[in-house]
């Protein structure tokens, strides 16, 4: 059953880097009556979708195998906030596009006025991660723990700008990477009858 999920998370990560690759962000959130045009991207954003593309590529993939039926599988160790209560239930698509936000987080971060808040993310993420494998009570889940500490250090005009362009990503990779049909007349209004 592991080896199952293990080539569904692979197929997974190779459909994320095919559409990452092929996705563009635009230079503001698009909104809503904008969604049909095209427009062009800015550098610093396409760099956090290669960027992000390229940590999906090389995640490596943990296969657990069972040498021979004599060894006894380890206990899967579960940390949770609540003693005796059920993790929340994330699974690897919202790791997944988690991950994909916070890089392009660290992209809007760019324009923060204070540098210093790029540096103390990063931080956040390593401490969290940290503290996570060590089996700290509050951080199980990793995604809401890191998601909690990260949104108070960078503020929410920032975090929603984020996710405006996380939402304009997930829009883009449902369509199947293909951006919504455009129609020349329709950008640049109504086709003026020539004359015959």
């Amino acid at each position: 059953d592991d080896d199952d999920d293990d080539d569904d998370e692979q197929t997974t990560c190779s459909s994320t880097r095919k559409a990452l690759n092929d996705f563009h962000i635009r230079s503001t959130p698009p909104s809503p009556a904008s969604r049909s045009g095209g427009s062009t991207v800015p550098s610093a954003f396409k760099e956090a979708i290669d960027t992000a593309a390229t940590a999906s590529a090389t995640t490596p993939t943990v296969r657990r195998r069972q040498s021979s039926s004599s060894q006894s599988p380890k206990p899967v160790k579960r940390h949770s906030s609540i003693l005796g209560a059920q993790p929340h239930p994330h699974n690897r698509l919202h790791r997944e596009n988690f991950l994909i936000f916070t890089r392009i987080l660290f992209k809007c971060l760019g324009d923060h006025p204070s540098p210093k808040v790029r540096v103390e993310a990063k931080r956040i993420i390593m401490d969290c991660t940290k503290r996570n494998r060590v089996g700290e009570p509050g951080y199980y889940p990793l995604v809401d723990a890191i998601e909690v500490r990260l949104r108070h250090v960078i503020g929410n005009i920032h975090w929603h700008k984020a996710y405006s362009y996380l939402d304009h990503y997930m829009t883009f990779r449902r369509n199947g990477g293909a951006g919504a049909p455009t129609n020349k007349t329709n950008q640049h209004g109504p086709k003026k009858d020539s004359p015959q």
